[in-house]
């Protein structure tokens, strides 16, 4: 989850570009799934720069603004491992990428138990293992209003399936840095942009 904000008010941005696609009745131009993010929205890359290259694809991909916690962010949808998805950037005091979200543009299923939501968390992370790797469950994490269920790939992302006992919603988000992350982002290697993420 995002470290200074939370995961529900990002939601509205995702809203927002999914209606936008719809009204362009286009499919989201498909992008590279990498161990450090998504095509050039990589950790440790300058946000701006990795912005204009995505914008290639997605032009709206170039605007940047502050996010509901005020770090610097980009919002765009795009395919990853055939799934459309919103993607969030965030960046930290630095200008570069420190938390990368993606949110499957199927949204959130309803009046489902637990175990159903911890099934489809695995059947997500089922879907982006050829490029991930293998994961590994680590233990149930119990918040206030929710319970997540979290798979780890071995190069730190993570797949993130909340339950929310109320009304049995589950949502599902592919996470790479932020608090997930096992090390701080740049941590190793991720000083620039790929040269090719596209």
């Amino acid at each position: 989850m995002p470290r200074r904000g939370s995961w529900p008010p990002l939601l509205g941005l995702y809203a927002a570009a999914l209606a936008g696609a719809t009204v362009a009745d286009a499919p989201p131009p498909a992008i590279s799934l990498h161990a450090r993010g998504i095509g050039p929205l990589a950790l440790g890359a300058p946000l701006r720069i990795a912005a204009a290259r995505t914008a290639v694809l997605v032009p709206s991909a170039a605007l940047i603004g502050p996010g509901c916690d005020e770090r610097e962010q980009n919002s765009v949808l795009l395919r990853i491992a055939g799934i459309p998805s919103t993607v969030m950037a965030m960046a930290g005091g630095d200008g570069r990428i420190e938390e990368i979200i993606a949110l499957p543009a199927s949204g959130a299923a309803y009046s489902l138990p637990a175990s159903a939501c911890r099934e489809l968390g695995e059947r997500y992370a089922d879907a982006l293992r050829t490029t991930l790797g293998v994961y590994r469950p680590l233990p149930p994490r119990a918040n206030p209003a929710s319970e997540e269920y979290r798979l780890k790939f071995d190069h730190g992302a993570e797949v993130v399936a909340r339950w929310f006992a109320g009304g049995g919603t589950c949502d599902l988000a592919l996470h790479f840095g932020g608090r997930t992350a096992s090390s701080p982002a740049g941590a190793s290697g991720t000083s620039g942009v790929p040269s090719s993420g596209l």
